[in-house]
Parts: structure tokens; C-alpha cells; sequence
């Protein structure tokens, strides 16, 4: 795989034009490589797609509430999680892109991250997945717990800053980097008891 050669062709072929990412389409963010497909999720200014790993072609696309919505998805068991920016969290369906749930956070946030508006909202950097949870960092100072099966929400931590980065899930310890620079580090058994309250 590391050879250098071109794997996709330059302008690859759409299976069907209302679905297709093509020339002008801007994708932002980092694509999720999904372990059970193969294929790339990805962020584009305002949709959310899922990419062909073997040929390049777009197998569905679905628009997203804002343009600006860079946070990685990540991979579950049930779906595709992603971060709708300025609405909240959402399951797809990996076949078809369809939700297969969706779960609003509103809550107060210092400053608003999400282009084309003026009111602040919390939620703004990718999920990550400890024990059939979604780990959602806010602007609110909250790290959010739902649970991956239902979209409810099963607690929360409070973290004292805004956070605009994913959380990072090691063994030992759920990882978040606030806004001011300042590293947290959660006992993994803290963060998943905040779920089980």
C-alpha cells in the first residue's frame, strides 16, 4: 500500500449525481477510516459522506444542520457517531447515512465556534467511545456521556474549561485538552461510572 502509486483515479465516478462529492465540494477535518468497512467518513462543508475505500466513489452523502462541522466521526458497533454541529449528536446507519437516532445538547457556552452564527453552542468537537458510550467535550465545560444504543444522555463530568477537541480514550485514563491549554486526565472508571448514574 505504501508504493507511491495513485490508488483512486483523479476524477472519480459518481454512482449517482445527487450523491456524488465533486470538484468544488470542500472536505475539512480528518476522515474516519471505519475498521468494519474499509470505507472513509468525512466532513464537507455542511454534509457528511461515506467514501468507497476501494474505488473512491461516494456511497451516500447527508446534509449537516451548519457548513463548519470538522469533528471526526467515530466508529461503533451500531452506526457511524458524529457531531452535528450546532445541533447535537447523531447515529447513521452506515448503509444508507439515515439516523438512526439523533440527541440535542443545549446548553450555555462562552463563545461561539460554529460558522455562520452568533449564538454559542456547546457542542463542537467529535465524539469518542468508552464501553457502549459516546464521550461528547463541550463548550459548556461538560464532558457528555450518551449512550451509543439510544442517544440518551447517562451523565456527565464536569471539567472546569470549554473544550473544542475530542476526548482520547486510552486504558487507564479519558484524555481532553481545554480551550485555555490546559491537559485533563479522568480515571477511565470515573468517566464510565458518570454513565452508569
Amino acid at each position: 500500500m505504501a508504493t507511491g502509486a495513485t490508488r483512486w483515479p483523479a476524477a472519480p465516478q459518481p454512482r449517482a449525481v445527487s450523491i456524488t462529492i465533486s470538484a468544488g465540494d470542500t472536505t475539512i477535518g480528518t476522515p474516519l477510516v471505519d475498521p468494519k468497512t474499509g470505507d472513509l467518513f468525512l466532513s464537507g462543508l455542511g454534509f457528511l459522506a461515506r467514501i468507497d475505500a476501494a474505488g473512491g466513489d461516494t456511497v451516500w452523502r447527508r446534509p449537516m444542520t451548519l457548513p463548519w462541522n470538522p469533528a471526526t466521526p467515530v466508529a461503533t458497533d451500531l452506526g457511524i457517531a458524529a457531531v452535528d454541529s450546532g445541533n447535537g449528536v447523531v447515529l447513521l446507519d452506515r448503509e444508507d447515512g439515515s439516523a438512526l437516532w439523533t440527541t440535542s445538547i443545549d446548553a450555555p457556552a462562552p463563545f461561539a465556534m460554529s460558522s455562520y452564527q452568533r449564538t454559542p453552542h456547546p457542542v463542537f468537537a467529535g465524539p469518542a467511545v468508552l464501553d457502549g458510550t459516546l464521550l461528547v467535550p463541550g463548550l459548556d465545560g461538560v464532558l457528555h456521556v450518551l449512550s451509543a444504543a439510544t442517544g440518551e444522555r447517562v451523565g456527565g463530568v464536569e471539567l472546569g474549561t470549554p473544550v473544542a477537541a475530542p476526548a482520547v480514550v486510552t486504558d487507564d485514563l479519558v484524555i481532553l485538552v481545554g480551550t485555555d491549554g490546559g491537559v485533563l486526565a479522568f480515571d477511565v472508571a470515573t468517566v464510565a461510572g458518570a454513565g452508569r448514574r
